[in-house]
C-alpha cells in the first residue's frame, strides 16, 4: 500500500528496509500507474521476480497495489489447463471408441440385410432361384 506521493506504508511479505522509501520512481511503480488497465505485468524492483501487479483506482489517498509472482498464477493454470485437456482427451476417445463401434455393427447389419435378400431370392431345400426372384427379374 503506498501514498499517492509513493511513500510506501505497508508491504507484505514484510520488507523492513521498504517500509517509508518512495517507490514512486521504481519502473514496477511507474509501469503500474501508466497503464491504462489495473493491471500490469513486471519485475519487481525488491526481489526482480515477474509479478502482475493489480490495483485500484487512484483517486484515493492511498493506493493498493497487489503483486503476485506470474509464476505462482501459470502454474495453478497450468495445472487446470492440464486436467481440461486430459478430459476433452478422454472424451475424444470415447467418442472415437463409440464411432467405431457403431461403424463395425453398421457393417454387421449390412451383411445381414444382404444375406436375407439373398435368402429370400432361393429356395432354402435346392439353392435355386425362387418364384419372387423370377417375379422381380421380370420387372426390370
Amino acid at each position: 500500500m503506498i501514498r499517492q506521493d509513493g511513500g510506501t506504508l505497508v508491504r507484505h511479505p514484510d520488507a523492513t528496509n521498504v517500509v517509508g522509501t518512495n517507490i514512486m520512481t521504481s519502473p514496477s511503480v511507474q509501469g503500474v500507474l501508466s497503464s491504462l488497465s489495473d493491471s500490469y505485468i513486471g519485475s519487481s524492483n525488491i526481489d526482480g521476480i515477474e509479478q502482475l501487479y493489480v490495483w485500484r483506482d487512484g483517486s484515493h489517498p492511498m493506493i493498493v497495489i497487489v503483486g503476485r509472482a506470474t509464476e505462482t498464477i501459470l502454474r495453478r493454470w497450468h495445472s487446470e489447463a492440464l486436467q481440461i485437456v486430459g478430459a476433452m482427451a478422454f472424451l475424444g476417445l470415447f467418442a472415437c471408441g463409440g464411432l467405431l463401434l457403431l461403424a463395425g455393427q453398421m457393417k454387421k447389419r449390412a451383411r445381414a440385410e444382404k444375406l436375407l435378400a439373398r435368402l429370400a431370392m432361393t429356395a432354402v431345400p435346392t439353392g435355386l432361384s425362387n418364384r419372387r426372384h423370377f417375379d422381380e427379374m421380370s420387372l426390370l
